[in-house]
């Protein structure tokens, strides 16, 4: 086989876990079933990636030629109203004032240039492959989906994490699409070993994440801190745990001012397999990120998600799907109820989840060895 140029494309090089750990598990896979390849990145070109990954790195562009173009997992396509839905400007205005996340939010995207843009496709790749993704939510913007559908259309080949974007698929009758699973759930390169209770679950994680894509989900930050409160009291040992720091910066703030000491991913000091053995010293999680799920199902610890973004409740349903999810408008009474449902059955809901997540574990490992069969041929 001649050597094979590979670009790998994804949410990687801003410190946020969730991607950092994408990019670690898609990037050694290929490295070790492809030892030849020459695989280059198209994400910024973050000092920290290097000591991620434990090895010198190439970056490149999306328009640059290439065997093969692949997308490496995360939410790639998708699109949010970010005020919530069409409102006077008075209203608007007042909405921010009273949200002030929301209006931070809003600052820092235009900063940042953080809106997403589609721009996932390489026309000079010989082959496309999507791998391990999701779509959507596109909140009824048909063009937002419409682009979405003619940029997937080039691909060869398309694995989904989950069914809604299947769904998606399946509705732009798509023909070369399956079913696969978040890229986290291979777990070849994680040695984290399973811990045993012998005490009731009371160390509990609560995952935040800066939320300005819709005013529903946002209402999530006026509660956490009364349902903290009341975790406390009931004799619960909480700690706050920031997944993306430089990105949460609403969070980072607040926990300051609140004199709160959080565990945080810290990309250039410590490694995946490092910040997962943080991860597991916790009985449960609560939270507001996609990935603090599913790591807290490859660690066995259930999660109550917040429901701020449908893939969370996709998360929740798959993983433990008798486990109530905390839905807007956030009432803390709701939240104290899953909390004690999930204490109560502790052993029952992590006999669930393992069984849920080995089911993903195999998803994942046909995913990424059948992919890498296609690009062997």
């Amino acid at each position: 086989m001649s050597q094979k140029s590979i670009i790998v494309r994804g949410g990687y090089g801003y410190s946020n876990f969730g991607d950092d750990a994408l990019l670690y598990v898609l990037f050694r896979f290929l490295k070790e079933n492809l030892p030849d390849a020459s695989i280059s990145l198209a994400c910024p070109a973050a000092q920290y990636i290097e000591n991620l990954l434990g090895q010198p790195v190439t970056f490149s562009t999306t328009e640059s030629k290439c065997d093969f173009f692949i997308l490496g997992g995360g939410t790639q396509f998708y699109w949010f109203p970010f005020d919530g839905k069409p409102r006077s400007l008075s209203k608007r205005i007042l909405t921010e004032i009273k949200s002030p996340h929301v209006l931070f939010g809003k600052i820092q995207n235009r900063l940042l240039k953080t809106r997403p843009n589609f721009k996932h496709s390489n026309p000079n790749a010989d082959r496309q492959i999507a791998l391990g993704i999701g779509i959507g939510p596109f909140s009824a913007n048909k063009d937002a989906e419409t682009q979405a559908r003619s940029m997937l259309s080039q691909f060869d080949h398309i694995v989904l994490r989950d069914i809604k974007s299947i769904s998606y698929c399946d509705s732009w009758n798509f023909y070369q699409h399956s079913l696969g699973a978040d890229i986290c759930y291979f777990p070849d390169f994680y040695k984290i070993e399973e811990t045993v209770n012998t005490r009731a679950p009371n160390n509990v994680a609560v995952v935040l994440r800066d939320w300005e894509h819709t005013v529903e989900g946002n209402k999530y930050c006026q509660q956490i801190e009364l349902a903290v409160e009341q975790m406390r009291q009931n004799g619960l040992t909480v700690t706050y745990v920031l997944f993306a720091e430089a990105q949460d910066r609403y969070w980072k703030s607040w926990l300051r001012k609140r004199n709160e000491t959080p565990l945080f991913w810290q990309p250039g000091k410590e490694s995946v397999s490092s910040f997962m053995e943080s991860l597991n010293t916790f009985d449960f999680f609560v939270t507001a990120r996609y990935h603090a799920a599913v790591f807290g199902a490859i660690l066995n610890k259930p999660a109550v998600c917040i429901n701020i973004d449908e893939k969370l409740k996709l998360a929740s349903q798959l993983l433990i799907p008798d486990l109530p999810i905390w839905n807007p408008p956030f009432r803390v009474d709701e939240l104290m109820n899953a909390i004690e449902l999930l204490t109560a059955d502790y052993e029952i809901h992590r006999n669930t989840l393992k069984i849920n997540t080995n089911q993903q574990t195999q998803l994942a490992h046909k995913m990424l060895h059948d992919v890498v069969q296609k690009m062997m041929e």
